[in-house]
């Protein structure tokens, strides 16, 4: 933890001191992506006149089993868990009405947290009502995902 100029406050959210396996930004993967829409074994399926459905395809499948970052990968099921225990964990700190809201921030980390220089890509501000699995699982890398509770405005 640490703080920032603005006194808001910076956590690292579990204890571990690697993250790999985290499901936050599981389901985005657009540079592996591009690296194999570009990739030879694509351009061979595309001279056999694969369409741009069948090559998207292809990756995908490709990509869910291949691991992100990742030393081991974990289960479907395990996978589950993860982002139900996420998507509940910013909701009950927003609803404890003890915070205005709650950033979530996934940076691949090669110094410690107070050495680390972050630089985002941009801010996505959300609703609290807008905290579902299927965006935290499409999370960017760098990217500040700010939550905020819904006030109705007269």
């Amino acid at each position: 933890m640490f703080s920032t100029p603005s006194r808001e406050l910076y956590f690292r959210a579990t204890k571990d001191y690697c993250d790999c396996d985290t499901s936050l930004g599981f389901l985005n993967r657009e540079a592996e992506y591009q690296k194999l829409l570009n990739s030879k074994k694509v351009k061979t399926l595309k001279k056999k006149k694969w369409t741009e459905s069948e090559n998207d395809e292809w990756i995908r499948l490709k990509l869910q089993d291949k691991p992100s970052h990742s030393k081991s990968s974990i289960t479907q099921k395990e996978r589950h868990l993860d982002i139900e225990r996420w998507t509940n964990f910013i909701l009950e700190i927003i609803n404890s009405k003890k915070v205005s809201r709650i950033g979530i921030l996934k940076h691949w980390y090669r110094y410690g947290l107070n050495d680390e220089e972050i630089i985002l890509k941009r801010t996505v501000k959300s609703f609290i009502d807008e905290v579902k699995p299927e965006l935290l699982l499409k999370l960017e890398e760098d990217v500040l995902y700010e939550f905020c509770s819904q006030y109705k405005f007269k």
